[in-house]
């Protein structure tokens, strides 16, 4: 998807370069190229934002303070880990919702190291050989993955 506006903001972008040299029709290649890439460029800051938005109030109701390790956020989903009331907080879109551990009825950790299968084995072609945490880490970095289960189904 990422591709797709890069490329429509780069062909709003010819349109409005090409525009500055035509003396006839450049108000109309000024109309087809900026404003739409205009439109495009506020429409992803407005995303960015209200995504933010949303965080930030997904922690609030967990009660977790941004970067303590508790939490995180990608794209239109979060989850924050708040141990003292022990409460675990779900963002989904603009919404979330928080459940206590007593809710969750099923809980399973994965940690594994790149390269490696889940009970030591070499993973498959490749497995793990391109994998980096974000922070440059080396192969040797765990990686965690978890699944849950509340007692009403969600």
């Amino acid at each position: 998807m990422g591709f797709l506006w890069t490329g429509a903001i780069f062909w709003g972008v010819f349109f409005c370069i090409g525009s500055l040299g035509v003396k006839s029709d450049g108000p109309l290649l000024f109309l087809v190229g900026c404003v739409p890439t205009g439109l495009l460029v506020w429409f992803l800051i407005h995303r960015a934002s209200k995504r933010e938005a949303a965080h930030q109030a997904m922690l609030r109701e967990a009660g977790v303070s941004q970067g303590s390790g508790f939490d995180h956020a990608e794209a239109d989903t979060g989850i924050a880990l708040n141990k003292q009331a022990k409460t675990l907080t779900l963002l989904i879109g603009a919404f979330h919702k928080t459940y206590s551990f007593a809710d969750i009825r099923e809980w399973e950790a994965i940690k594994e190291t790149p390269g490696v299968g889940r009970w030591g084995q070499p993973a498959g072609v490749g497995g793990g050989s391109g994998h980096k945490s974000p922070g440059g880490g080396q192969n040797g970095d765990v990686r965690r993955f978890g699944t849950w289960t509340t007692r009403n189904g969600a």
